[in-house]
């Protein structure tokens, strides 16, 4: 075999090969230079999902003659300027990108630099360049793609219809839009325009919520957590949503290191553990999370599309997500998700609205439709006297629970007019199927599943006993051997204090084994040895915490928590009732169950006024 020099248009397409995988791989890294380049406006024009065409215009700093030559070179590049590949601060900064195009495609590029009188223009298709001319055009750059992988044929049948390629366009916009939320972004496909986000002023926070209002809603504002912690030179904004506001798949959680969109297995690691208590395991929550730190700090040249990076101290990384997860948590501990009222309005029939319609449609005067409104402050007087009574379920008794209809005398006649007497979840007035207690709180009515609030008391009692005594430890009858890699047997090893600190002591046993002696009694006499503590290597592994050990104690804790707490169809007084709902108040995170599920629903007044048609 005779080693050859490769033609410098075959390496462009090699490196095409790398960089470029779809229409979406192309927005990526047009879109990211226009950003390098200080562009408040971006445009991105679509056609055919981006097989056809891609046009992306900004209005940043632009090219003179002498660069928009030498940028179609290959390594040729202006985002290094002090040669470190360990202090990046530019999104795009390899020099491949826009030569690599040129190979597989019919590419156009037209600049203007902000003193410049005239602009230039240059073209280059399947790897061959077109003469510089000069060209009318405003400040910025405009980029030209057409035909995308016309030079490459063998990978136009790798490509997937034009709605699944536009909707991988979208999806990298979305996520530059989110980076960069004070540039104006418009977004428009075969000449329709389907996005425009404008640029959002005021404070980092303001712009962040703003323009994540915009893209995903004002409903998931309404139900997420703003928190900011700094460690050091590491800085982590965020906004964790609710967890009763889940997704069955985990595509709704962003995370951006320094301004740039990335999938990093420390991160979603650390979003998964800090939720672990407040969903079910096939349920994700939506979390949006900005991470700043030192350029140094982080390998962003691990992956040729740079969607990947690697961590200098992946544990600070790890424990800053997690810690400020936890605290914005815990500001929402009680809060449950207003979707749920706004589902659960939407599912009321009403009856009336046919009439209503066509009350309306007969222009029935304002007058004739004006409605008396009855008063709702009914409650008990005190709020102090019964917020000291006894614990819940002290009482062997079995009582009966009261309708509405059939309230006590001395409940309705103990009435107070001053609206400081009702507590946050207010009073119970009857419980429902024996599994929902009905309450009137100040400023609407109250559903609580008494089981799914008990769960969540109970978890927390639970958790709150193991933080003070901690993990106790049950020793085998047969300490078993497990064998593993030298790299597990490593990894247990250095973790072998805090392991021990959750119950699990064992012993080397020759170079790939270790002796397991002692187990968390928790975990019971059932536990498959082999497979926890090869589950929990691989997590020492990857995630140099035994997430797999701390998931195993935390679902027994949860599993018991749900058995011993009060079942569906046990009936309560209404004394017990109240005391459940001031537990709930009391409780940390008690907004939701261990499985996710709400705890409770609360619909305002108005909500119930709009229902009735009393508005």
């Amino acid at each position: 075999m005779i080693i050859q020099r490769l033609p410098q248009n075959l390496i462009n397409q090699i490196a095409a090969g790398e960089v470029v995988e779809r229409p979406a791989s192309v927005v990526k890294e047009l879109v990211e230079n226009a950003l390098d380049a200080g562009a408040q406006t971006i445009n991105l024009h679509l056609r055919h999902g981006g097989k056809s065409f891609i046009c992306v215009t900004d209005d940043g700093q632009g090219m003179g003659k002498d660069d928009l030559e030498l940028c179609l070179e290959r390594h040729a590049t202006s985002k290094l300027p002090d040669k470190a590949l360990d202090n990046i601060n530019f999104l795009g900064f390899r020099g491949e990108a826009l030569p690599a195009l040129g190979s597989i495609s019919r590419l156009q590029i037209t600049s203007k630099e902000k003193e410049a009188v005239d602009g230039w223009s240059i073209g280059v298709a399947g790897g061959e360049k077109e003469e510089l001319k000069p060209a009318a055009c405003a400040q910025g750059t405009t980029v030209e793609l057409r035909d995308l992988f016309y030079a490459t044929p063998a990978r136009l049948k790798f490509l997937k219809g034009d709605s699944t390629e536009y909707k991988h366009c979208n999806d990298v916009f979305v996520r530059l839009a989110m980076a960069y939320p004070h540039v104006t972004f418009i977004l428009k496909h075969n000449g329709r325009e389907t996005a425009r986000w404008q640029g959002a002023v005021g404070t980092i926070q303001e712009q962040m919520q703003k323009r994540i209002s915009a893209i995903l809603g004002q409903e998931f504002i309404d139900n997420s957590l703003y928190h900011e912690v700094q460690k050091g030179s590491y800085k982590i904004r965020l906004l964790a949503g609710l967890p009763t506001m889940n997704r069955s798949q985990a595509t709704y959680q962003y995370i951006f290191i320094n301004n740039r969109a990335v999938r990093d297995k420390i991160s979603s690691s650390a979003i998964r553990q800090a939720y672990q208590d407040y969903l079910s395991r096939d349920r994700h929550p939506m979390v949006v999370v900005y991470i700043e730190m030192p350029s140094e700090e982080v390998d962003v040249n691990v992956h040729p599309a740079k969607a990947e990076v690697r961590f200098r101290q992946a544990q600070i990384v790890r424990q800053l997500i997690g810690r400020t997860l936890f605290e914005a948590l815990q500001k929402g501990s009680h809060q449950s998700s207003t979707t749920i009222a706004t589902d659960m309005c939407q599912k009321f029939e009403n009856p009336t609205t046919l009439a209503f319609s066509v009350a309306k449609n007969q222009n029935i005067q304002d007058s004739q439709m004006q409605k008396t409104y009855g008063s709702p402050n009914e409650r008990p007087s005190s709020y102090s006297s019964l917020k000291s009574s006894p614990g819940l379920f002290s009482s062997a008794e079995t009582h009966s629970v009261r309708h509405i209809d059939q309230a006590p005398m001395d409940l309705v006649s103990t009435i107070s007019k001053n609206e400081s007497d009702f507590p946050p979840l207010g009073w119970a007035v009857a419980q429902v199927y024996q599994t929902y207690i009905v309450a009137q709180a100040k400023d609407g009515l109250i559903l609580v599943d008494q089981h799914a609030a008990h769960e969540r008391i109970t978890y927390e009692r639970f958790k709150k006993q193991l933080g003070t005594s901690g993990v106790t430890s049950q020793a085998l009858l047969s300490p078993e051997v497990v064998e593993l890699s030298e790299s597990q047997v490593q990894a247990v090893q250095d973790n072998k204090i805090f392991l021990e600190e959750l119950g699990l002591k064992f012993e080397s046993f020759g170079e790939k084994g270790i002796l397991v002696q002692e187990l968390p009694s928790l975990l019971g006499s059932n536990v498959l040895i082999k497979k926890l503590i090869q589950d929990v290597s691989d997590d020492l592994l990857q995630a140099e915490e035994p997430l797999a050990l701390q998931d195993k104690i935390f679902h027994l804790l949860a599993t018991q928590a749900c058995h011993g707490s009060v079942r569906s169809g046990r009936k309560l007084a209404v004394q017990e009732m109240n005391a459940l709902l001031r537990q709930i108040e009391e409780t940390p995170f008690s907004g939701q169950c261990n499985h996710g599920r709400p705890t409770y629903v609360k619909l305002k007044l108005k909500d119930l006024e709009h229902l009735f048609g009393r508005e």
